[in-house]
């Protein structure tokens, strides 16, 4: 057998969707749909929010993360049975399944936990400005510990990017008036560097696992940190009271996790396979723009003029990223 018969013979006994080993971050013929994936995925968080955000006035917040992760994960566990996922990950080795728990375990675990926890001892305004550090802290891990130097195209585009967060999320800070806490300001930040890390350690394994069994596994791991979290701050009895909740709330909760944790994570992970961390990191920088949008068409909250400078400003940083490609001559 030569060696061209032997890599395809190789490449169909690969897991379904782990057969390709793309270098995360390098530009291939997929990028356009990499970036719409990433886009789909920032549009499903942002939408979504406005939902949760909705949800949030009748069921606490460590609950109603359980609630969408159950949701979430069942989702993405029968989606990755077509793709053997127990073959594919004893193909993958110990370091994808580490990486991809780890990524879970980060976010949505420990970074919506310590988040919601920061945002509880300081103000929305504060808490979502420094959110917007996420995009930098990926671009830094990124060269600290996969050693990718970033481009001054894409160092250009995070400082506008993130110039137009701030501009977006910082309305919130002047509408509240008041100061934010600094204990509360550094469990913000420190959720923002955990969501950076998560990124990060989705990276590693993303090259070698099908995508929705990645997306499950970190589900999973973000589901198991959730309930700890959920038992501690409520007790046990914090499960026995779901059902109190009622069915409209529980489904809605359900619906919400479906789009905002499984069809978000996978749509993410399917553009950072092409895309990188660095530069996935930036698209999901319109996260805010897409809230701002969902609460203009659903809840008639029309968007200032700072809102819509800074929601230009992070398109903008969108185009300097990704500049279109000049035609072969």
């Amino acid at each position: 057998m030569n060696a061209s018969a032997g890599a395809r013979s190789a490449d169909r006994a690969a897991p379904r969707g782990a057969r390709r080993r793309i270098q995360p971050g390098r530009r291939t013929t997929g990028t356009g749909w990499a970036a719409a994936a990433v886009l789909g995925s920032a549009a499903c968080w942002g939408l979504s929010t406005v939902a949760s955000r909705g949800l949030l006035d009748v069921v606490p917040a460590t609950t109603l993360l359980v609630l969408q992760l159950c949701a979430s994960t069942t989702a993405l566990a029968l989606a990755s049975l077509r793709e053997a996922p127990w073959d594919a990950l004893r193909r993958a080795g110990r370091g994808a399944a580490l990486a991809s728990t780890t990524a879970g375990a980060l976010e949505p675990g420990l970074s919506y936990v310590v988040g919601l926890t920061g945002l509880a001892m300081t103000t929305a305004g504060s808490a979502t400005t420094i959110d917007a550090s996420e995009p930098v802290l990926t671009v830094v891990l990124v060269w600290l510990v996969l050693r990718q130097r970033p481009e001054r195209r894409l160092l250009a585009a995070v400082v506008l990017g993130t110039a137009g967060l701030v501009l977006v999320t910082g309305g919130a800070s002047l509408r509240e008036g008041g100061a934010g806490s600094a204990s509360g300001d550094l469990l913000v930040l420190c959720a923002a560097a955990l969501a950076a890390g998560s990124a990060i350690a989705s990276a590693r394994a993303v090259t070698v696992l099908p995508t929705a069994t990645q997306a499950s596994v970190q589900q999973l791991a973000g589901l198991v940190v959730a309930a700890v979290a959920l038992l501690l701050v409520q007790g046990p009895g914090a499960l026995a009271r779901v059902p109190d909740l009622g069915w409209p709330v529980l489904a809605l909760a359900a619906a919400t996790g479906l789009v905002q944790y499984a069809l978000a994570t996978w749509l993410y992970l399917v553009g950072l396979r092409r895309l990188g961390p660095s530069r996935a990191g930036l698209f999901l920088s319109t996260v805010p723009v897409f809230g701002i949008a969902g609460g203009w068409l659903w809840l008639g909250q029309a968007p200032s003029p700072a809102l819509l400078v800074g929601a230009a400003a992070v398109v903008g940083s969108l185009v300097i990223a990704n500049p279109p490609r000049r035609p072969a001559s």
